[in-house]
Parts: structure tokens; C-alpha cells; sequence
């Protein structure tokens, strides 16, 4: 997880240059981060990372499994609307703990085991909800979407001046509301 940002000494591992990945990232912007800032950071020649990502892409890939590892998912015994109140949630705290890494959810395809568990349970709560499989598909993609959209549009600066709460839970209440219609 990102949280735990400690790089302990020792031999390199995929999951330490992706730790100084985010470390980078978060301190320098993700427009910053580059193998040779990340060699940097890891004391090591940018050489040595390519035994544990393959290029930039993987690192990115990697950086956004690690994020999406941080969602957690609600209690299966929870109300759909409830479910999806939570990861909607969920999803808006984690753009505001790495604003800096949050941009990938939009940036790149979200394929990893994470990014799976997450759209399943969504998707899950949506087939609940008395949607068919196909449209529960394409929904997921849409709130997935609008959600991110507006965390990251909040931890930008966009809502200065607003109740952003207040916008965020009117927002979540409307596309709940428009899932039932």
C-alpha cells in the first residue's frame, strides 16, 4: 500500500521501486517521475530497475495496482445503494491520499487483480439493483467514471468555494437515483 512508503535497505525488489515510485510521484508529480529519478531515488543505476519493471508503462501499470490495492470493498451483506455509497466514497478519500497518482484512473486501463475485485463488486451491487449483465457493464464504466471525474476535479481545486460534500453526496444521490429509474 502506499501509505507505508518505507524502502528498507536491502536487496531490489518490484515492490520497492514501486514504493520510490510512489514516493517520486507524490512529491514530484507524476509528469516527474522517470526511471532515471526513480534510479535516483533508489541509489541504484536506472539498469538495475529493469529486472523488476520492463519499461515505463509496466511502472505505471504497477503504480495504479497499487492505489486500486488501497480500495476497500463493503460489507456483501449491505444494501446495494449502500455498497456503492461506500466505494464511491472510498474512491473520492483515495484521490484525496495521492492526488498525485490519482490521475492514472483515467490515464490508463485498470486491469490488474484490484482493479477486477473492484468493478466486480460493483457490478455486482448493480445486477442487485435488478440490472442486466451488459448494462451493469457499461454502468459501472459510466459511475466509475463520474466518480473519478469529480475527485479528481476536487483535489484540483475545481470546488474552492463549494460544500464539496454536500456536492459529492448530491451528485452520488442522483446516480443512485437514476440507476432505479
Amino acid at each position: 500500500m502506499f501509505t507505508a512508503y518505507t524502502d528498507a535497505a536491502g536487496p531490489l525488489t518490484r515492490e520497492r521501486v514501486l514504493a520510490a515510485a510512489g514516493r517520486v510521484a507524490e512529491r514530484d508529480g507524476l509528469d516527474r517521475l522517470s526511471m532515471r529519478t526513480l534510479a535516483r531515488e533508489l541509489g541504484v543505476s536506472p539498469m538495475a530497475m529493469y529486472r523488476h519493471v520492463k519499461n515505463k508503462d509496466d511502472l505505471l501499470d504497477g503504480l495504479l495496482d497499487r492505489l486500486l490495492a488501497e480500495l476497500p470493498l463493503p460489507p456483501e451483506s449491505d444494501p446495494w445503494q449502500a455498497r456503492l455509497r461506500f466505494m464511491a466514497a472510498e474512491l473520492r478519500a483515495l484521490a484525496r491520499r495521492h492526488p498525485q497518482l490519482f490521475v492514472l484512473l483515467l490515464q490508463r486501463p485498470a486491469v490488474g487483480s484490484d482493479a477486477v475485485r473492484t468493478r466486480d463488486a460493483v457490478e455486482h451491487a448493480l445486477r442487485e439493483a435488478g440490472i442486466g449483465p451488459e448494462e451493469a457493464a457499461r454502468l459501472q464504466r459510466l459511475l466509475s467514471t463520474v466518480v473519478i471525474g469529480f475527485a479528481l476535479s476536487e483535489v484540483s481545486g475545481r470546488f474552492a468555494g463549494l460544500d464539496s460534500d454536500r456536492e459529492f453526496d448530491a451528485a452520488v444521490d442522483l446516480l443512485l437515483d437514476a440507476v432505479v429509474a
